[in-house]
């Protein structure tokens, strides 16, 4: 008599082991790996740092973390983003559509500033950056590729 017997194998996708990852993303892609994809550099002092991949015909990377307003300059630098942020954010927009499935809340924050369609490569990335208490800023990047 022959059989083969499979043992842990799941038709179910596993969740992302890290807890800063949204339900959902990619469990074998870590934050470094795709914030090194996206070509984005978090500020030392960022906090709250959420995220999310999604690996189908394209892959889609979208981000969020706090940080004190005065070092968003050096993280678009650090970043490679190029443009200014500015003050009239056209929603919907890359950044807005993919935070409605996070609860990111975009239109509900002070002051939203942003560049859109910033090109690296292969990767088209946006980012709106919004006030919030003090001179606390939060920032959502979103990138497909």
């Amino acid at each position: 008599m022959t059989g083969a017997m499979l043992v842990g194998c799941s038709l179910k996708e596993q969740p992302n082991p890290d807890p800063r990852a949204y339900a959902g993303s990619a469990a074998d892609v870590t934050l470094e790996k795709a914030l090194v994809d996206n070509g984005i550099k978090l500020p030392e002092d960022a906090g709250g740092v959420r995220f999310a991949v999604y690996i189908g015909a394209d892959e889609s990377f979208d981000l969020t973390f706090d940080t004190d307003c005065d070092t968003v300059p050096q993280f678009l630098k650090e970043s490679s983003i190029e443009g200014s942020l500015k003050s009239s954010v056209l929603l919907p927009s890359l950044v807005e559509t993919a935070g409605r499935e996070h609860g990111w809340n975009i239109e509900s924050h002070r002051e939203p500033r942003g560049i859109e369609d910033d090109r690296l490569g292969a990767v088209n990335r946006s980012v709106i950056v919004a006030k919030s208490e003090g001179n606390s800023c939060k920032v959502f990047v979103s990138a497909i590729r």
